[in-house]
């Protein structure tokens, strides 16, 4: 009997070191994989190549348990299907800060939410206003460069970061946590945790969550430091807050419009607003660096908008700022074309709660089974020719409202009015530099962690 125990107690025993073993084996293949899909999401020519395959052989693919959407038209259809087609099962455990407007499902729920954080957006001023604030960070940024970097710039830490993090500051209210770069660090480690979750455990994994708690325990501080004279003319967090005091007064408040839902939001378009626009200028510059004519273009339009905002600042005729609207929108569509070329969002996933057709009416109409994951592509739509004619060109002729990098529809990302000044504002500052081009080696190429950007250096003409 003594012996039969003995070697249960072996085998216990044994069990118990092989556990551990196993746990580590199991976890450095989920990194594995965790880094495999960081690299689709970086380097999209894989899927691009997937993409055009599909298009041509199968349009709507069921593929495992995914389904694959590779037509610009059909792309389109699914991101108006919000009830078809759901978020909140694939986002929501990704936002342990709690729902956000992303992840809310039920259209009148959603447009009420979206509503009422559009009522604290000003459109035209606010977006003035983002301007000259990234404007005049840009011009102290650029000619610190030209003065003390030895014609070399690392577009990501001393371009792109420092002034993404002074408008989440002004703009949004969350002052620096930490160092500028610290901050940034925090906000493309809780974006990266949304778009590619690194696995359960991991050293990423818990780095990215103690990313969230402290965003969001700095959010929640900030909302109770709120002083009773504010106006509405402050930051966005500040803006909330003034309006949940006087719509509590005035007893007008929907019940779910509280300080947790300031503090959600808050960190939500903090997050999303931040970091993507990192990634998203980060991305454009570095594909349309490739094309010279572009950038001479581009360049044109830089100085053009440098010398309208002069202009406009001397009080002289309002003809100017039409022009310069032009010019800006000219820009635009340049900076959209290179980001084309390597999205900041490759791929959109989305929950299939119940059966649906896809593409009714047309000759390669599927219907898509419930519990599947959708995968759409806005690489696939903006890769499209019958949309994109010669998709892998670059063309300055484009039309802007073709892009989808923003989303479209009912979930067209609600911070787009943000990253489209950011993105204009910081790449233009950057084209005035004369003779930019790449660094030589490695250096001269974008660098991620996970899936943020943390260097891409380009050298230039002091």
């Amino acid at each position: 009997m003594s012996n039969v125990c003995n070697a249960r107690h072996r085998n216990v025993g044994t069990t118990s070191r092989n556990r551990p073993i196993l746990q580590s084996i199991l976890l450095s293949l989920r990194l594995q994989l965790y880094k495999l899909q960081c690299f689709v999401f970086n380097h999209p020519l894989p899927l691009k190549l997937l993409l055009a395959l599909l298009r041509r052989l199968r349009p709507v693919a069921i593929i495992g348990k995914f389904v694959f959407v590779a037509k610009a038209r059909d792309v389109l259809e699914v991101l108006h299907r919000i009830e078809d087609f759901t978020e909140a099962d694939v986002l929501a455990p990704k936002m342990p800060w709690g729902p956000f407007i992303i992840s809310i499902d039920w259209p009148e729920q959603h447009a009420r939410e979206r509503h009422l954080l559009q009522s604290v957006v000003f459109p035209e001023s606010d977006a003035e206003m983002l301007r000259r604030t990234a404007a005049k960070r840009c011009g102290e940024l650029i000619e610190h460069a030209r003065r003390c970097e030895h014609g070399e710039i690392n577009v990501v830490t001393k371009l792109f970061e420092p002034v993404v993090v002074d408008i989440v500051g002004s703009y949004f209210g969350i002052p620096v946590i930490g160092e500028p770069h610290e901050m940034a660090h925090l906000l493309g480690q809780i974006a990266g945790f949304i778009m590619v979750d690194p696995p359960l455990g991991s050293d990423r994994w818990i780095e990215s969550r103690e990313c969230i708690a402290r965003l969001t325990n700095t959010i929640t501080e900030l909302i109770r430091q709120v002083p009773q004279s504010a106006t509405k003319d402050a930051d966005l967090l500040t803006r909330l807050v003034v309006k949940l005091r006087d719509n509590r007064d005035r007893k007008r408040n929907p019940f779910w419009f509280n300080e947790d839902w300031i503090r959600r939001y808050i960190t939500g378009v903090t997050v999303f607003g931040g970091a993507t626009s990192i990634r998203a200028a980060t991305q454009a510059i570095d594909r349309l660096i490739e094309y010279p004519a572009a950038v001479c273009q581009a360049r044109k339009l830089a100085r053009q908008l440098e010398e309208s905002a002069k202009i406009e600042s001397l009080d002289a005729a309002r003809e100017p700022e039409w022009r310069a609207a032009e010019q800006r929108s000219k820009l635009q569509q340049i900076i959209y074309e290179g980001l084309r070329l390597r999205p900041m969002l490759p791929l959109l996933h989305r929950y299939i709660p119940r059966e649906a057709i896809i593409a009714k009416g047309t000759a390669h109409a599927r219907m898509a089974p419930a519990g599947y994951t959708l995968l759409a592509s806005p690489l696939a739509a903006m890769y499209d020719p019958g949309e994109f004619p010669h998709p892998w060109h670059f063309s300055t002729e484009r039309c802007l409202k073709n892009y989808i990098h923003f989303g479209c529809g009912p979930r067209l990302c609600f911070g787009k009015y943000v990253a489209d000044v950011l993105l204009v504002e910081t790449i233009s500052a950057l084209l005035r530099l004369n003779g930019l081009k790449r660094a030589s080696g490695s250096r001269g190429h974008v660098k991620y962690d996970g899936t943020a950007v943390r260097s891409l250096v380009l050298t230039f003409k002091p």
